[in-house]
């Protein structure tokens, strides 16, 4: 499944553009549609950056999106091949602001989230760590 976020302008009772903008995260599969915050914003871009509408979609979509200034530090990169790509994919996406690309890049470090959940998840991996 593949989710896409994006800033949707809200519409009227007339089904006209109303100025207010909103973060959404809508499911390729349908069905789900989850919207970020419960406050308007006058543009795209001040509804893109709300912290609000970040943290409620990362919840919903299972990878929370960072606030802003944050920053990730992984340590023992080389340890194993998930969080090698998981470094290298927060690495791109941090170098994106704003790209309509960040959206696959957040995909993929769902998909790494998922795999290494798994991998977490296994009794004889486990063992050996």
């Amino acid at each position: 499944m593949t989710w896409i976020c994006q800033p949707l302008e809200r519409k009227n009772e007339a089904g006209e553009p109303s100025g207010l903008w909103h973060l959404t995260a809508e499911s390729d599969a349908g069905g789900v549609f989850v919207v970020g915050c419960d406050h308007d914003h006058a543009s795209a871009e001040e509804a893109q950056d709300c912290e609000d509408a970040r943290e409620r979609i990362g919840q919903a979509i299972g990878f929370p999106y960072r606030r802003k200034g944050t920053k990730i530090e992984l340590f023992r990169l080389e340890s194993h091949p998930l969080a090698r790509k998981f470094y290298s994919l927060m690495r791109e996406l941090d170098s994106l602001p704003g790209d309509p690309r960040a959206t696959d890049l957040v995909n993929q470090l769902g998909q790494v989230q998922r795999n290494t959940q798994a991998l977490l998840d296994d009794p004889e991996y486990l063992a050996k760590v």
